[in-house]
């Protein structure tokens, strides 16, 4: 890669409290078949990993220290690699860091405890080049439980080879896959995409807002899976055990953001009777989580309230459709 063109891949790595996975998922990306990429690394302010030794019973390393030494031995001062360290502000706002480094022609994520099979950037760009431009392009991800692999049954996999964002919203079974897109940068950063800081669910706003961008950009939206590209996603037992109010939190984020882009919805013909049908559908994914919880009355009838408010739009925008 000369100093004046743009690398194929953006690979962008957002570390925080992952140090013990780091070397593993670092050597899967220096070990790609594909050399044409950049590696844009931040440690966002991790505080260390806690470590027994005889002197002190448990001490921690300094995360900046412990990141950088892990980072030398495994890129050995490859100038593809560049290694930042932050204070901590979140993953949203590392990725948006990340971003806002990368030059790059397309976008990788990868969660600092995933890791690449060897040939995921080569079987990528050799499927990219050989179809339009224009297309979404994803990866296949495989679910690591402890030993065990397990392959993530995408529905994406079965979608038409042309579709209207409409029908990819409004298709029963399909669900964004945070991990293992190829987006294009240049659209994230022509419609100045970020993932939303300080909110529950920002992989799947961050996702929609892409498809918005690409089908404002060529009014349809063709995706193509890339059976070959293996992205190893870590899954650990307790990852969904979050805080006793975050079904409902990541709930009135998702609605928050589906309603801060109605305008562009309602441009590319999803009614407000298609946004009911998705709001009920999101409610039906959370409710027995939601009841369930001993959380207050008043926030549950809260959610329900505005369940039925928006399903009373849903009718309403249903019966002007008529």
């Amino acid at each position: 890669m000369t100093k004046d063109k743009k690398p194929f891949f953006s690979i962008i790595i957002p570390i925080y409290k992952t140090e013990e996975f780091l070397e593993e998922c670092l050597e899967s990306v220096k070990n790609q078949t594909f050399s044409d990429y950049e590696c844009i690394v931040i440690n966002d302010g991790s505080p260390g990993i806690p470590i027994s030794s005889k002197k002190s019973p448990l001490y921690k390393i300094d995360s900046s220290k412990q990141v950088k030494k892990i980072f030398d031995s495994v890129t050995k001062k490859d100038k593809r690699f560049k290694l930042y360290q932050k204070k901590n502000e979140g993953l949203s706002a590392t990725k948006n860091f990340g971003i806002a480094k990368a030059s790059g022609q397309r976008l990788v994520i990868l969660d600092s405890d995933d890791y690449l099979n060897k040939s995921y950037l080569h079987n990528a760009y050799s499927f990219i080049i050989k179809n339009n431009h224009n297309n979404i392009f994803y990866g296949n991800v495989k679910i690591l439980e402890g030993k065990k692999v397990n392959s993530f049954a995408s529905s994406q996999k079965f979608l038409p080879t042309k579709n209207s964002l409409k029908t990819i919203l409004t298709f029963p079974t399909w669900t964004v896959t945070p991990v293992s897109y190829f987006w294009r940068l240049d659209i994230i950063q022509k419609h100045q995409i970020t993932n939303r800081v300080g909110k529950k669910g920002e992989d799947t706003a961050f996702a929609l807002d892409c498809l918005l961008a690409y089908d404002n950009e060529f009014g349809q939206l063709n995706f193509n899976f890339i059976s070959d590209s293996y992205y190893f996603y870590r899954q650990f037992p307790n990852q969904m055990s979050k805080h006793e109010n975050w079904e409902i939190e990541l709930f009135n984020d998702t609605t928050e953001h589906m309603n801060s882009i109605l305008p562009q919805l309602k441009k590319v013909g999803l009614s407000y009777y298609i946004l009911g049908q998705l709001f009920i559908l999101r409610f039906k994914t959370y409710r027995k989580k939601l009841l369930s919880k001993s959380v207050i009355s008043r926030t549950i009838y809260g959610i329900f309230g505005k369940f039925l408010t928006l399903f009373s739009i849903a009718i309403s925008g249903a019966k002007k459709m008529k």
